[in-house]
């Protein structure tokens, strides 16, 4: 389940130097399989002609204007559109075919994840409802969250072994080894996992508070259904725990996932998602310590992700890392100063000006980062000449043009690295230039 863009860029100001999915259905049924088998029909519909068009209209009108809350949330959260699925029929069929029998037993999962969600229940008995919703994601997804909706992409967390993978282009490249670990035989453990994020609050802007609330969800899944975890990434962590330990170090304050979270992205591990065993490790070890486990599995699920001060002192007292995070953060690299505006300022005079950064301790030359800010690509504050870096590292020069009467952002991003390759904590510069339009 990854945050939006923006949210992570308005939490990460206090860093910076100067600055309901609709609910219709019924809540009696809490594993809710509708949408399967209108998928179906409209999967069958559009075999039926040639016309792209109206396989495109077919796949709407059978199935995503009827679509269940969790459909919604799906098509919201991932932006599908229902040419995307039109295109993943078309170029699957196969797939499709094999998986077809797996996904129309989708309900015969409701005991055991009820079950599994009256065990989460007795963890922690403040359990809010929630509605799990099996749908159909266009190989997007196989589980994420909205609000209080689970929705769960069918056609991965059902699959098996055995269904064809051959079909899939390089972009899908982590389904065949994904679908080989027989997902399906976890769909319970998938189940708890995501009904734990209904219960967590938003997401925080670094990575150390992303990959803790996976970690949780994950650790608390395995104490509901007193399974183990089926991701790859917890075995292998736990094998090869100091090293991954001290990457994640490195890039941990920024707001950058790389390879850690939600990517199959390459890596040195050769392993996705290694973020989820960080989070993991720390949640386990947290819990272990506690005195009052219960009052611990409260403390893990309502944690404030989104402050950095509330991560720090939940992730110090599991003991992970070896000082305390206030250390590690005061030794990364930040920005210490901006010259040439005032962070913050609506009045400053249009024109071009030269913008110089200070960082706390040097930075590495061949990297640099600049992003758009939560105001998007219309409010960046452009510029014009990249004047350099200082011998010493610690002082960036460039050349900005200020347009009149707008609203100009820029991230100083966790693209910008120290010479021993820790991530910079980003930085929101954030102007304007009299009456803002």
């Amino acid at each position: 389940m990854r945050p939006p863009f923006a949210m992570l860029l308005i939490a990460l100001l206090p860093w910076c130097v100067g600055a309901q999915a609709d609910n219709p259905a019924p809540r009696t049924r809490v594993v809710i399989t509708d949408d399967i088998d209108r998928f179906w029909d409209a999967f069958d519909q559009v075999g039926m002609t040639a016309d792209s068009a109206e396989q495109v209209r077919l796949v709407d009108r059978l199935f995503v204007q009827p679509g269940t809350p969790g459909l919604r949330a799906m098509i919201e959260r991932r932006g599908l559109t229902p040419a995307d699925y039109v295109d993943a029929i078309r170029r699957y069929p196969r797939f499709w075919a094999s998986v077809r029998p797996r996904m129309q037993h989708a309900a015969e999962h409701a005991a055991e994840i009820a079950a599994g969600i009256s065990s989460l229940r007795a963890l922690y008995p403040d359990l809010r409802p929630a509605r799990i919703f099996f749908t159909v994601g266009a190989l997007m997804t196989n589980g994420m969250t909205l609000d209080d909706v689970v929705f769960i992409g069918s056609e991965l967390a059902l699959a098996d072994s055995s269904v064809v993978t051959d079909e899939f282009p390089e972009r899908l490249g982590h389904l065949p080894g994904f679908l080989a670990s027989n997902p399906s035989a976890s769909v319970a453990f998938l189940n708890v996992h995501e009904y734990v994020h209904t219960q967590q609050g938003p997401f925080g802007a670094d990575l150390l508070a992303m990959a803790l609330q996976e970690g949780v969800a994950e650790f608390i899944a395995t104490l509901a259904t007193g399974a183990a975890s089926p991701a790859p990434a917890i075995a292998y962590g736990r094998a090869n725990d100091a090293a991954v330990r001290e990457a994640f170090r490195r890039d941990m304050f920024g707001s950058y996932t790389g390879f850690w979270l939600w990517s199959n992205a390459d890596n040195a591990f050769g392993t996705r998602d290694l973020g989820y065993y960080v989070g993991y490790a720390i949640a386990e070890r947290f819990h272990a310590r506690a005195a009052d486990t219960t009052e611990a599995v409260a403390q893990l699920i309502e944690l404030a992700y989104q402050d950095p001060a509330a991560v720090d002192a939940l992730v110090d007292a599991s003991g992970y890392f070896a000082a305390p995070l206030k250390a590690l953060r005061e030794d990364t690299p930040r920005v210490v100063a901006i010259e040439g505006m005032a962070n913050g300022a609506r009045d400053l005079a249009p024109g071009l000006r030269l913008l110089t950064i200070e960082f706390s301790r040097p930075v590495d030359p061949q990297f640099r980062g600049f992003d758009y800010g939560p105001l998007g690509a219309d409010h960046v504050l452009p510029i014009r000449q990249f004047i350099g870096l200082s011998d010493d590292g610690l002082r960036l020069t460039v050349e900005v043009e200020l347009a009149p009467s707008h609203r100009h952002q820029t991230l100083i991003s966790s693209g910008f690295r120290g010479l021993d390759g820790v991530r910079l904590i980003p930085c929101l510069i954030d102007v304007g230039t009299g009456p803002v339009r």
